[in-house]
Order: structure tokens, then C-alpha cells, then sequence
């Protein structure tokens, strides 16, 4: 028993380093003005390719999913990709499955970056040990007896390796503009490369004019998040909400002939449509199973690709999404 109770206060205090308070980051900012960039079109062409001959996998991160590796070419450096789907469809779910699937692939001094504005840390973090315990054959943390919690936590190597590379942020008080030296501080203090930044959501995000309307509001963190995309040189995945269908709207299918959302439902602003690199629309199949949900994810959006429609299992007690094959 006292060896259980050890690996569990271990791994609270893990959980606990994983939550980092944004206040630790908030720093007074100074009116840089931006210095203009130009570059003339023979650099532009060797730099294209310098990196698809030397760094071809430098430069994007592969989320496991097939509808973003390969119809999107993975998340790539430079681009702002939006996961829109209504409330309670499994976005969440969805996207710490792929920040998972990404962590396999990090290196020790690498870390992905969550800014969770609704889920508290430790909730996101039983949802990636409920992931963790279904890779080694259990259900989810709530049916591990505590003999069997004691055996997961004693060879725990891998399971701590995994969470050093995830870095979340649970302020629901964040506000855009503090990304930049969020990144700066985990880079400069923790001597770790943020690979990737992925934000649950866009619509209670907070920009520093606070004046704004919600409109206006959104437009303009859509713009700052492009942006820092292509400064900071990683993609950014933020969630969106998406509004109800009204009795008027047009009724879309996809190629399953499953009835789909549409970009005209992306809550409070045309310019989530008009920043975002790649669009993404979740939602649930009309198609009843015993044992997991059925969701399909349509790229309707891709500056990289095609549009493209992928089944998804999505199981609920493990917090496991993937593709169904």
C-alpha cells in the first residue's frame, strides 16, 4: 500500500507540474513596432526546397488521424487549423487523441502546448490516462482496482515519459495576446521546443481589447492566431463551436449519405472561415452500435488537399477516438 500511495502522490505532483498557471507567464509588454520582412522569390523557392529535401518531416506533426496525415499532409508549421462541431459531439475528446498520438513521436525536449478555457488540467489529464490504461488493456481509471492501479503506477516509465511532453494551460481567464510569451517562458525556463499550440475554444477565448464585441472579438484573435502560426513557425489547432441548424437551412450530406454541419454554422464570425488553413467539421453519424459511437470528421476547408469525410469509433468510458477501419 505504501508503494502505491508513493507512485500516486508522484504522479499527483506530475499533474500538477502539467498545470501551469498563466499567471507565472503574464509579463509587461513593450511597444515593439514590426519591422516589414520581404523576401524575393529565388529565396522563397531555395527555402521550399532546402525543407522539403532535408527537413520533410521537420516541419509538421502526424496526428495519427488519416484525414489530417495524409488528405491535409499533417499539421503543418506556418498554419491555423480549426475542429468545429456542436456541443457534446466528443471535440475534446478528439483533439487530446491526437495531441496523444503526437506525444509518441516527440523528443524528450519537445513538448505540445494545450490552453484548455473550459476543461480544468485535471480532467484533461484523466482523459489521457484513461487513453494510457487502454493501450496496456484496461477500460478506464474509474474500474482499476487498487491492486491493479498499484501495477500500472509501479512501471510507470512510460506513462511519465508521455505526460513530460504535454504542457497545459487551465486559465479560463486567458487572453490571446499571452500565447507569444507563454511559448518564450516554456522554452527559455523548461529548455523545451513548444512543437505544437491546440486550444479548446475559440468562442470564450479573451482578446486584450476588451471593448470588442463578440464578432469583432473572435475576428480579431482568428487573425492573431494566424499570425503567431507563422511567426512562432508551428501549427495551431483551436476548437469552434458550431451553431444549430435552422428549419431553413439547405440540408447537407457527406459521402456516407450521413447529414453534415456546415461552414455557415461557425458561431460569431465569417473569419474563422477566412483565416483558417484547414477546416474541420466533427459530427455524429445517424448509426446506432452497441459498443461505440460513430463519428464522421469532413475536411471542408483544405488548402493543402482535397475535401475528404473519415468514420470515427468514438469509445466514451476510455476516452479512446479513432479511426474505423
Amino acid at each position: 500500500m505504501n508503494v502505491i500511495n508513493e507512485q500516486k502522490a508522484k504522479l499527483v505532483d506530475l499533474i500538477d507540474e502539467l498545470s501551469l498557471s498563466t499567471k507565472e507567464f503574464k509579463m509587461n509588454l513593450e511597444n515593439n513596432k514590426e519591422v516589414l520582412k520581404t523576401i524575393s522569390g529565388k529565396e522563397a523557392l531555395l527555402k521550399l526546397i532546402d525543407k522539403q529535401v532535408n527537413n520533410k518531416n521537420e516541419n509538421r506533426l502526424h496526428s495519427g488521424f488519416s484525414i489530417f496525415d495524409y488528405y491535409a499532409n499533417g499539421l503543418i508549421n506556418g498554419n491555423l487549423y480549426v475542429i468545429a462541431g456542436k456541443s457534446g459531439t466528443g471535440k475534446t475528446t478528439f483533439i487530446i487523441n491526437m495531441i496523444n498520438n503526437i506525444i509518441q513521436t516527440l523528443k524528450d525536449n519537445e513538448t505540445i502546448l494545450f490552453i484548455s478555457l473550459e476543461t480544468s488540467a485535471h480532467q484533461i489529464i484523466k482523459k489521457f490516462f484513461n487513453i494510457f490504461l487502454n493501450s496496456i488493456n484496461f477500460n478506464n481509471f474509474e474500474s482499476l482496482s487498487t491492486n491493479e492501479l498499484g501495477e500500472v503506477l509501479k512501471d510507470n516509465t512510460r506513462l511519465f515519459n508521455q505526460f513530460n511532453k504535454l504542457t497545459i494551460i487551465d486559465d479560463f481567464n486567458f487572453k490571446c495576446s499571452e500565447i507569444q510569451d507563454i511559448i518564450k517562458d516554456i522554452e527559455q525556463k523548461q529548455n523545451k521546443k513548444v512543437k505544437g499550440v491546440f486550444i479548446d475554444h475559440i468562442q470564450i477565448m479573451k482578446h486584450s481589447y476588451q471593448s470588442l464585441g463578440k464578432r469583432e472579438e473572435i475576428n480579431r484573435i482568428m487573425s492573431d492566431l494566424k499570425g503567431y502560426a507563422k511567426e512562432l513557425d508551428l501549427p495551431i489547432v483551436a476548437l469552434s463551436q458550431l451553431t444549430r441548424e435552422t428549419k431553413t437551412d439547405i440540408i447537407e450530406k457527406d459521402k456516407f449519405d450521413i447529414r453534415k454541419p456546415k461552414l455557415s454554422q461557425l458561431k460569431e464570425s465569417s473569419a474563422i472561415e477566412e483565416c483558417a488553413d484547414v477546416i474541420a467539421l466533427l459530427y455524429l453519424a445517424n448509426a446506432l452500435n452497441p459498443f461505440y459511437d460513430i463519428l464522421h470528421i469532413s475536411l471542408d476547408k483544405n488548402r493543402e488537399g482535397q475535401r475528404e469525410t473519415q468514420k470515427l469509433e468514438f469509445y466514451k468510458s476510455s476516452s479512446v477516438i479513432k479511426p474505423l477501419i
